[in-house]
């Protein structure tokens, strides 16, 4: 089935990256001279491509269709609006993985950041979230002793090269993240949980940086004035989907966002040095100094 997979994200990257479709033929050429999925260079079967433009829809939530007028290229009509950051992803994953393999003869000119081991544990966690049953976790937080859970796994999350776990505690009626690759042990119950009818992942960091929805803080409106270089970062890759240029001056760019003022946005903004000037609110500004000052007083 994961070989099946990538095939279909193969052929779902061919349509997508061909701006005015793509018909069967160049489909095929490419197939063929694709040495990762198809070492022997063998044509793509009609019948076979039929079956995956099939499969697609329910395994990636993406609609292909055919013009029927002639060079009938296929084309992406509907990527689906629930799925296309899942989708995204898993193409981008693929694409690394697919350059990795076409130049292994290179690889110690490709540098890529270590990423802690998360893949059996993760995988594990999916298992019993798409089953709705508790799991018992060993964890170990930094700065103590390993501690056993037993939670209701609710999401999953992935922030800064690193995979956590958003899961409800029954006995302390309270949700809490849990970094996957600091999980030593899982175990999976018969004991089946409900998820609550109107739980979003997605609403509950929607206003947020990071890994915790920090429910205690208010959504604000946070106003920053970028300097330098990093307005073309910031245009490139936003720091949140909320962001909005309200303007633009000679050296310098305005942005607003709504977001929860919490520990990490904090981080995020000292990261940025004096390229980056808290506008308001004022209770975030005050914070940025607070912290700037205790830096500063320990190399006084």
């Amino acid at each position: 089935m994961q070989g099946l997979f990538k095939r279909y994200l193969w052929l779902v990257c061919q349509i997508k990256e061909a701006p005015n479709g793509i018909n069967f033929e160049e489909i095929n050429r490419r197939w063929k001279k694709n040495t990762n999925l198809n070492p022997m260079g063998e044509d793509l079967a009609k019948r076979t491509f039929r079956n995956w433009l099939a499969a697609i829809p329910e395994e990636l939530g993406v609609m292909i269709e055919c013009d029927r007028r002639a060079p009938f290229n296929y084309y992406i009509s509907d990527y689906g609006v629930d799925n296309v950051n899942m989708l995204k992803w898993s193409l981008e994953m693929y694409s690394v993985g697919n350059m990795a393999n076409e130049n292994k003869s290179i690889y110690d000119r490709i540098l890529i950041d270590d990423v802690p081991s998360a893949n059996q544990n993760l995988a594990f966690i999916c298992h019993a979230m798409r089953n709705n049953h508790k799991i018992i976790l060993r964890y170990h937080r930094f700065g103590s002793e390993p501690t056993e859970y037993i939670v209701c796994p609710y999401a999953v999350k992935l922030f800064q090269n690193r995979w956590y776990l958003i899961a409800h505690s029954e006995e302390k009626n309270k949700e809490y993240t849990y970094g996957v690759d600091r999980i030593i042990s899982l175990e999976e119950l018969d004991d089946k949980f409900v998820m609550p009818a109107k739980y979003s992942a997605k609403d509950k960091f929607n206003h947020s940086i990071g890994i915790y929805s920090d429910e205690e803080y208010p959504t604000e409106t946070v106003r920053l004035k970028v300097k330098g270089y990093l307005p073309d970062y910031f245009d490139t890759l936003p720091l949140h989907h909320t962001q909005v240029e309200e303007c633009k001056g000679d050296d310098y760019v305005i942005y607003s966002y709504k977001l929860k003022a919490n520990y990490e946005l904090v981080n995020r903004i000292m990261s940025y040095g004096t390229a980056c000037e808290v506008l308001e609110p004022a209770s975030l500004r005050t914070a940025i100094k607070s912290a700037l000052r205790s830096a500063y007083e320990i190399y006084d």
